[in-house]
């Protein structure tokens, strides 16, 4: 037989069946997910009572289990953006108090050093915020 469902002249088929055509239809269903397809649910709890029940637990146990794991990344982010902004605010604040201590002891040149440190800390952040109140005013 040759392609496209069409008798091949050479063929024992053309002899016996003149003009047959024979045509073949194939559906394919991809299924995704952590259940089966509602028939194929039925014919596992068929087949071994129960076992739809279990399933079906199982699938909720997972999806327990991935919404507990995104709530822990999520609490964790958020603990270490907290700490991240406490300590950014607390090393310049830190810097300021060593400057005005060393000065006060009549270290001036490590206290010197201290306000470099400080305004060095601090000045990413007053240059991101310029910059980001001046793309404000443009829009």
């Amino acid at each position: 037989m040759a392609a496209g469902g069409r008798v091949d002249e050479d063929s024992d088929e053309a002899g016996t069946h003149p003009g047959l055509v024979v045509q073949h239809a194939t559906a394919e269903v991809f299924r995704s997910g952590p259940l089966p397809p509602p028939e194929d649910f039925a014919a596992y709890d068929h087949a071994l009572p129960g076992s739809a029940d279990r399933i079906l637990r199982m699938a909720e146990s997972d999806l327990a289990s991935r919404i507990a794991g995104q709530a822990l990344e999520s609490k964790a982010t958020s603990l270490a953006f907290l700490i991240m902004t406490v300590l950014q605010g607390l090393v310049p604040f830190a810097f300021l108090v060593a400057f005005v201590w060393l000065t006060l002891s009549g270290k001036s040149g490590l206290g010197a050093l201290s306000a470099c440190a400080s305004i060095a800390t601090v000045a990413p952040s007053i240059v991101i915020k310029v910059r980001n109140a001046f793309n404000r005013m443009g829009d």
